[in-house]
């Protein structure tokens, strides 16, 4: 396997708190030549609803767009094209890319299921490697590779700090997707007495939250006061885990890999409670550490948060960083 140092990488990755600024930051940190784009051609909230109810309309756009990068990097050879989620992609754009750079390892990456991105199946073929997050769907998909997330070095950072979590007992931080709403006010009623619970409930424009109201029954009496909808900077969101001793996770409905915030209570050395029972065929599940609760009727013993925190061994801890995660996608370790 080529080591990253001096490999010139294409990586279409769209914005995702952050975390796409975090792998090319790695990339780089590792000796890579990164070039970035979005994964389409704008992170605005009419191009990310186009995508997801009527991606056939998103498509001319698209193309024009992949071809723009084409031609910006016209005087580049690529070692590597890195596609992270592709959800912007259709068969013309990847051709095209494939073609202008055809000694280029193309790989995709996807951080959702294909339940959740049904238009991805139809790229799948055209990568030389495909990942996935999803465990269903690395066993439907022979030439696919189960590849869970990563945690960022700043979480490594938290687990090495003297911090062990006074502010607040359990912590959620998430856009309110699927049925998160209902599944927050039971883990509410369901903590121990005296025990704090800390929320943070995002929405990605004030559009959604209204459209979610007129259709959703169970958000007739939400609040827009009770969202933001501006992310969390990333120091505000790391001095919140800093201070917790658990985070909450409540993946949707129709996903089966892990999400990122497991990963990141992983790299902090924090306790989880989730909703995800995939997260028990796992190599650092321990009971101690992680608690799978109900959705519809979750319990959370009081000793839970108590107990203290057993340490992975090293090798699965380290196996789960981003360092890792970057080193296993490029193949090249």
């Amino acid at each position: 396997m080529k080591p990253l140092r001096g490999r010139r990488v294409l990586l279409i990755a769209p914005r995702f708190f952050g975390y796409e600024l975090e792998i090319q930051k790695k990339l780089e940190e590792l000796g890579a030549l990164v070039d970035h784009y979005q994964g389409h051609p704008s992170a605005g909230f009419a191009v990310k609803a186009l995508i997801q109810l009527w991606p056939s309309l998103l498509a001319p756009y698209s193309r024009q767009y992949f071809a723009r990068i084409g031609a910006e990097s016209a005087d580049k050879d690529y070692d590597d094209i890195l596609v992270i989620k592709g959800e912007g992609l259709d068969e013309v754009g990847i051709r095209r890319l494939r073609g202008q750079f055809p000694n280029a390892r193309a790989t995709l990456y996807l951080w959702d299921s294909l339940r959740n991105c049904p238009p991805t199946r139809r790229i799948l073929h055209l990568f030389d490697r495909c990942l996935t997050i999803d465990r269903p769907d690395a066993d439907a998909h022979a030439d696919m590779v189960l590849r869970p997330l990563f945690y960022t070095d700043a979480y490594r950072e938290i687990a090495a700090s003297a911090s062990h979590g006074s502010d607040t007992d359990v912590l959620f931080v998430g856009t309110v997707l699927a049925d998160r709403y209902d599944v927050l006010r039971r883990v509410r009623s369901a903590l121990p007495e005296g025990r704090r619970f800390s929320e943070v409930r995002y929405f990605a424009h004030p559009a959604l939250f209204w459209l979610r109201k007129l259709q959703d029954p169970r958000f007739l009496r939400a609040r827009a006061s009770e969202f933001i909808f501006t992310p969390l900077s990333r120091p505000a969101l790391l001095a919140m885990v800093r201070g917790t001793k658990a985070l909450l996770d409540i993946e949707h409905p129709q996903q089966a890999g892990l999400t990122m915030r497991t990963l990141e209570a992983l790299g902090a050395r924090r306790k989880l409670i989730t909703t995800n029972r995939a997260v028990l065929e796992y190599d650092f599940c321990h009971p101690n550490n992680i608690l799978v609760i109900d959705r519809n009727n979750p319990t959370i013993p009081d000793d839970f948060l108590d107990r203290p925190y057993v340490d992975p061994p090293k090798h699965v801890y380290e196996r789960y960083s981003l360092n890792r995660w970057v080193s296993e996608v490029t193949q090249t370790e």
